[in-house]
């Protein structure tokens, strides 16, 4: 009996909701992780403030991703400088590589930077905005501490050459951002 009530109070529910016959179509939604580098660290203990691995190394993926929300496209992040693109760069125990360009990468997809509505960087290190420049025309959006520090700070400028000339939109965030406004 109790199973027959709640079958009929969720059909009386699901009847009583008014469905509009004029929704619009939910946009096509699609995300593609692209490979923006490799970091291989030959000692963490470097860059931890535990110090818990002594004498341990590790290989990190440099990732970047770009969404699709209809018709308009969001990168985030952009990974390690183009400049890297076919060789590998030591620095001490650590080495950063980088296969292909982004730009290599969007081409393959059809797609080219003039395309891309939106980059939306993570935070300002060089692993996550190196090829930032390439995409001027896009709107960037960062956080307000992060741009403040990247104003400030004349070894990241390059990174960010088209916004801070202001030849380009900045949008800065804090915390939650609604980027397609859906």
């Amino acid at each position: 009996m109790k199973k027959n009530f709640f079958s009929i109070a969720a059909g009386v529910i699901a009847s009583s909701v008014p469905v509009s016959m004029n929704a619009a179509e939910p946009p096509v939604v699609e995300m593609w992780r692209l490979d923006c580098g490799t970091i291989e660290i030959g000692n963490l203990d470097d860059y931890s403030d535990s110090f818990l691995y002594p004498g341990r190394s590790m290989e990190f993926t440099d990732s970047c991703y770009l969404i699709r929300n209809g018709e308009r496209f969001i990168l985030w992040d952009t990974g390690l400088p183009k400049a890297l693109e076919g060789t590998k760069e030591e620095s001490g125990t650590d080495r950063m590589s980088l296969n292909r360009s982004v730009i290599g990468q969007l081409a393959e997809l059809g797609i080219t930077p003039d395309q891309i509505d939106f980059v939306g960087i993570s935070h300002y290190h060089y692993d996550h905005t190196g090829q930032a420049a390439d995409f001027g025309s896009s709107t960037l959006l960062i956080d307000r501490r992060d741009w403040d520090v990247v104003n400030a700070r004349q070894d990241l400028s390059a990174s960010f050459t088209p916004w801070i000339s202001g030849g380009s939109t900045v949008q800065t965030v804090t915390y939650d951002h609604d980027v397609f406004g859906d």
